[in-house]
């Protein structure tokens, strides 16, 4: 372990080895599903002593990756990462979430500042209250790497990675290689994109994987404390991630059902992770959030976009005035919901209409997603022409998606023909809570809002390509012994995000003397040293900590976020662009600064005026040091 750990870390230091790792990784994820497919077709092909030739090397391979896969996984995962942070361009939701795969912008902004506010006042925002346990691990991890992004997002990664393995091995056991590929290559593919970011997806990604490699195998199946355990990380994923939320009922009704023969006690068990859900969130909210701080307005937004016929975008329209009179969060979420039940029983058939018309679009629009994953013309493209594919690119990732994905449902069809009762129900429970939730979400967040179903949606996917268990004997005991550290890793995360923020908060620096006191107008106090940043020039500085992005390249980034670059456009580089929490206003700022100032350690007084009417991006004029 100790020899894979210093691996990892030569891959990610050694300039080589690293620029290595990001040039492969926009394929990693098309290569092994091509593998996965290529095995089991190989295998369907083969018979007599070149099957069992095939099985053996398949055993070879399943123990060598036993030793060495968990930090292949790492690396696979942190990869997208290195890759963002040497200004390699993304897809169009990542470049906007992540700007120039540095700066946080649109929700990440948002819950960016949560952590940041947390760490620095004790308390997050009412945006963040409605996902408080991404708020407060964000803050827990920005804490221990001394308020740098860059390892709070690292660290993500890792325990994304290792989640990812931990159900990828789970799958091997008892299916094979070549699901625990597919499976592998599709979570890693859809979630690349948010890894840069703030977002909330890797968080509900990597407890969803946790469950999946609990709650799915046999060991689980009748035994009520297993499945249980699975279920309540499941709910952990959905509250990190909200979106998919018809999961927890489906799989709810299959905890029941594989329990059956204590069905009083499973009801009651089922009854009680929900509660825990919600006591979770209470408490994270009454610990860290403001007094209008609730976990149930994130529902009241979709929900009012769906009996309108629109998104929630519709309710700056109709309840704008009304909204803006209102004192705080919990009396707007009422206001709403109020709104909301009232446009529904005037109008029923509007709400259905919508939801049909998302149901559509999900239909429509997800599948040239996983087109794109499973692609092995990613081997082939310049990083540009993968963020922004022209028409005859799509086509062929259309033409290779189907045909690779229709290999994967094939085989998805003939496994659940053959398999048990019990197998069958699990994975219609996961279609089940995809397809219900998939309309209330996507018209608002499109396929992201469902990211705590990924690992559901690639198990869906890869499961079939199996060809039978493999290993049984051992399987058993190894899945125990990962149960039993997911379930325990899950609770330890649980603890340090409650408790953890407060530790963080006392330990972070804040500036000395009367520098909050009387701010004059304009002014904000910020602490540039280490915080999100590039530097717009032609090439980098040693005293400023942040890449350099020539102009032209600059002005395609923007392009590819689809931001308006007339708040961002400097006509004289060099300058820099650096995301600050402001200890005057208590807001997260992305400043235009000078380069020097990104030099300077130690807490800035600045002068700053709107970008383009954005108060959220400023352009700084003075800047001096904080006594």
């Amino acid at each position: 372990m100790l020899a894979a750990g210093i691996a990892i870390a030569s891959v990610c230091l050694v300039a080589p080895a690293r620029a290595a790792l990001v040039a492969i990784e926009p394929a990693v994820p098309s290569v092994l599903f091509v593998c996965a497919i290529a095995w089991f077709v190989t295998g369907l092909a083969l018979r007599g002593r070149s099957r069992r030739r095939l099985a053996r090397t398949e055993g070879l391979a399943l123990r060598a990756l036993d030793r060495w896969g968990w930090a292949l996984a790492v690396l696979a995962f942190v990869a997208p990462l290195l890759a963002a942070w040497d200004l390699r361009p993304s897809s169009g939701n990542a470049a906007f979430a992540a700007l120039f795969g540095r700066i946080p912008w649109g929700d990440a902004h948002g819950h960016f500042e949560g952590a940041q506010r947390l760490l620095a006042d004790g308390a997050f925002s009412f945006f963040s209250g409605r996902r408080p346990l991404n708020a407060a691990w964000l803050a827990v991890r920005l804490g221990l790497g001394g308020g740098r992004l860059e390892a709070a997002l690292f660290a993500q990664a890792v325990l994304l990675g290792l989640a990812v393995f931990a159900a990828a091995r789970a799958i091997a056991l008892r299916r094979g290689l070549a699901p625990a590929l597919a499976f592998f290559a599709l979570v890693l593919g859809l979630t690349s994109d948010y890894l840069p970011s703030a977002a909330t997806e890797p968080l509900g990604i990597t407890l969803a994987c946790a469950s999946l490699a609990v709650m799915w195998t046999p060991g689980a199946r009748g035994r009520l404390v297993p499945a249980l355990v699975g279920l309540w990380l499941l709910d952990l994923a959905l509250q990190a991630r909200p979106g998919a939320q018809f999961l927890l009922p489906c799989f709810g009704l299959w905890v029941v059902w594989t329990c059956r023969a204590r069905w009083r006690a499973a009801l009651a068990g089922v009854a009680l992770v929900a509660a825990a859900g919600a006591l979770t969130s209470a408490a994270l909210n009454a610990l860290y959030g403001t007094s209008d701080s609730s976990a149930s307005s994130a529902g009241a937004y979709p929900f009012y976009g769906l009996v309108s016929g629109s998104n929630y975008r519709q309710i700056r329209e109709d309840l704008g005035e009304e909204l803006a009179r209102l004192p705080d969060e919990k009396a707007r979420t009422r206001l709403i919901y109020r709104r909301g039940w009232e446009r529904f029983r005037a109008e029923p058939g509007t709400a259905f209409l919508t939801l049909g018309r998302n149901l559509r679009k999900f239909v429509g629009k997800a599948p040239p997603v996983l087109y794109g994953v499973v692609s092995p013309q990613a081997l082939v493209l310049s990083p540009w022409e993968r963020a922004l594919p022209a028409p005859e690119v799509l086509a062929r990732d259309r033409f290779w998606g189907r045909a690779l994905l229709g290999v994967a449902l094939a085989a998805l069809l003939r496994y659940l023909w053959r398999a048990d009762a019990g197998e069958r129900l699990f994975w219609l429970a996961a279609t089940s809570g995809i397809v219900l939730s998939a309309p209330v979400v996507y018209g608002d967040a499109g396929l992201r809002g469902l990211g705590a179903s990924f690992p559901l949606l690639a198990g869906l996917l890869g499961i079939g390509l199996g060809r039978g268990p493999r290993r049984p004997r051992e399987a058993r005991a190894i899945e125990s012994q990962v149960q039993r550290v997911l379930a325990w890793g899950a609770a330890g995360l649980l603890v340090i995000a409650l408790a953890g923020p407060a530790i963080a908060h006392a330990a972070v620096p804040r500036p000395g003397g009367d520098a909050l006191a009387s701010p004059a107008p304009d002014t904000l106090v910020v602490w540039l040293h280490h915080a999100p940043a590039i530097l717009v020039s032609t090439r980098p500085r040693p005293d400023v900590d942040a890449p350099a992005l020539p102009r032209r390249q600059y002005e395609r980034h923007l392009e590819l976020a689809n931001v308006s670059a007339s708040g961002f456009d400097r006509p004289d580089p060099p300058f820099a662009l650096v995301s600050a929490y402001d200890r005057v206003s208590r807001r997260q700022r992305v400043l235009v600064v000078a380069p020097e100032a990104l030099a300077a350690r130690g807490f800035l007084r600045v002068q700053a005026r709107p970008a383009a009417g954005d108060d959220n991006l400023l352009i700084v004029s003075e800047w001096e040091p904080v006594d």
